[in-house]
């Protein structure tokens, strides 16, 4: 009796359901499922909204006045061979190497280090706007659209969505990232889009996506290779910081799993397929071999590759010139946003204090440890080179140093919501100030760059006097132009769609010719329609002067002034000659 008693009274207290007949959910649990997939449906398009509106800010900033400043020899490198490929005409190879495809000789590789990618990325922009300096500035722009489309996709991977769109908006309006990709031959930009492409399908393979991703990305990052040797830098970065955060002896989780060894083996080919240009080119020529003996110790710029705690602080200053924006003497005037090495360094002390002060963020150490390991490593592998030390090569970084502020940004307001609302509330006010000051200073850079090409047109080796220069040679037919310093062949080149194709006679020897220079020059100074173009003494980058009115005079020839063309500033920058006999 007391047994049923209590059955019963159990009977009255559970919740009663039927087997088999499934259980409604009420009006308000209905109403907060179908809210949730509708807020995160406004969100993730609120979010897209905002990356759009950064990438075509970067757009408009990128494409403002495209020809200027005037087309710069690195770029006219890469699009001379383009040029001929979609006029029909020879193409230049770099000594000699090349496919045999389709009755056509293909181009491997620009010079021994940098690959015939952007090349090909020119050809359909000289189809879509001919044979014009926007043309050879519409690829790299493109390429940058791309980045920065991967790279909201990359981090919002790695580091979540309110990040990867703060560091976009970052990205697309920084000075170095605007100016050096309208000019992004020059820097090889494209290598970003295998850089961030590779990365984020090996976020997706780490975090135990599929295996087969590992395949496109060693693609991705064999064919930054092609593009530019320094892309080695990245690899390495990238392979260093892997083993770092999850290092195969220590971890619980291994590096690689015994389901990705068929698609390992696979990736094999796949990066020789996406590095067949410099390894086809190799295999021809030895070219990029000789150069990397030739440069190891001390390099043709005068680097010395041993001496690593001085190329570490020219790097790191190299490193804050590139964040700063301050790169762009030859638009006629610096101009610079002083807040960012402040900035980092704030971003770094409050990632460490959100490691202290917030369990969540310590959980999620790896995001922040991914960003700086990737940076140093970089920064420490540029000590050594095959060129020089400039700031151009850290265009390599996007959009790693931006995710590491942004990063800081939204860890700054969760360290502050852990204490309280109105804590939470303060933290985002400095978050965004502080933001809203970096934003403010680029833009003013953007600005005050833009409006400086508009005065000046470039300077010196970018000045678009290069444009007068053209014009005077393919209107002057009588003449054979040589050019007698660098920077002035390929631009002029391509301007006149290969009917100008002055040869370069000043040897790339320093501050001396060439041992055989004299007897390289005799055959010019007998023909009197031979047309010398010098730059001025203040321009010129191998100085032949002396040389050549010494030869001059050995030939019994009297030098005969052409012409002088000037800079918007008035300056002299090319001098064009003639020898007649006395």
């Amino acid at each position: 009796m007391t047994v049923g008693r209590q059955a019963a009274a159990s009977a009255a207290v559970l919740p009663t359901r039927r087997i088999g007949v499934p259980r409604h959910p009420g009006p308000a649990e209905s109403q907060r499922r179908t809210r949730a997939p509708m807020t995160t449906v406004l969100l993730v398009l609120g979010e897209l909204v905002l990356v759009v509106c950064a990438v075509v800010t970067f757009f408009l900033l990128a494409t403002h006045q495209l020809s200027l400043p005037g087309l710069y020899y690195d770029e006219a490198a890469d699009a001379v061979p383009a040029m001929q490929i979609v006029l029909g005409q020879p193409v230049e190879l770099s000594r000699g190497a090349g496919v045999e495809l389709f009755g056509r000789t293909w181009p491997l590789m620009v010079m021994e280090y940098v690959g015939a990618v952007s090349t090909y990325a020119i050809v359909p922009m000289i189809l879509w706007l001919g044979v014009t300096p926007e043309a050879v500035r519409a690829a790299p722009i493109a390429g940058g659209v791309l980045t920065l489309l991967l790279s909201w996709g990359m981090l919002r991977a790695a580091v979540g969505p309110a990040v990867a769109v703060i560091a976009v908006w970052l990205v697309a309006i920084h000075p170095s990232f605007v100016f050096w990709t309208r000019q992004g031959i020059h820097v090889s930009s494209l290598m970003t889009v295998c850089s961030v492409g590779a990365t984020w399908l090996g976020i997706g393979w780490w975090r135990g996506g599929g295996s087969w991703r590992i395949v496109p990305a060693a693609f991705l990052l064999g064919l930054g290779v092609s593009i530019k040797l320094l892309f080695l830098w990245y690899i390495g970065a990238l392979i260093v910081t892997a083993l770092i955060l999850r290092p195969p002896i220590l971890s619980r989780r291994p590096l690689v799993r015994w389901r990705d060894l068929p698609a390992l083996v696979v990736a094999v080919p796949a990066f020789l397929a996406g590095a067949s240009l410099i390894v086809l080119y190799n295999l021809q020529t030895q070219g990029t071999i000789e150069v990397l003996t030739q440069n190891a110790v001390t390099t043709s710029y005068g680097v010395d590759n041993r001496a690593f705690l001085p190329n570490l602080l020219t790097r790191i200053d190299a490193f804050w010139v590139y964040l700063r924006g301050e790169h762009f003497w030859y638009f006629g005037q610096q101009f610079l946003n002083p807040f960012y090495p402040t900035i980092v360094v704030a971003a770094l002390g409050v990632i460490g204090l959100a490691l202290l002060l917030n369990p969540e963020a310590r959980t999620r150490w790896r995001q922040p440890a991914f960003l700086v390991l990737m940076i140093v490593g970089i920064v420490l592998q540029s000590t050594v080179t095959v060129s020089g030390l400039g700031p151009t090569h850290f265009y390599i970084l996007y959009p790693l140093p931006h995710a590491l502020i942004a990063l800081a940004a939204v860890w700054f307001v969760r360290v502050g919501l852990r204490f309280a609302v109105t804590a939470g509330v303060v933290t985002a006010a400095i978050a965004v100030g502080a933001l809203g000051v970096l934003i403010a200073l680029d833009l003013a850079v953007d600005r005050d760059y833009h409006a400086a090409l508009a005065r000046t047109g470039g300077v010196a080796n970018y000045s678009d006097s290069i444009y007068d220069l053209t014009d005077y040679l393919v209107e002057w037919k009588g003449h054979n132009p040589v050019a007698m310093d660098w920077g002035i062949a390929k631009s002029v080149q391509y301007l006149s769609r290969g009917e100008v194709n002055p040869p370069e006679l000043f040897g790339y020897t320093g501050p001396t010719p060439p041992p055989n220079w004299q007897d390289w020059l005799l055959s010019y100074i007998e023909d009197p329609w031979t047309l010398y173009v010098f730059h001025d003494e203040k321009f010129t980058v191998f100085p032949r002067w002396e040389h050549f009115a010494a030869a001059a005079e050995a030939h019994n020839r009297k030098i005969r002034p052409e012409l002088y063309i000037q800079q918007r500033d008035e300056r002299i920058i090319f001098v064009l000659f003639t020898l007649r006999e006395r």
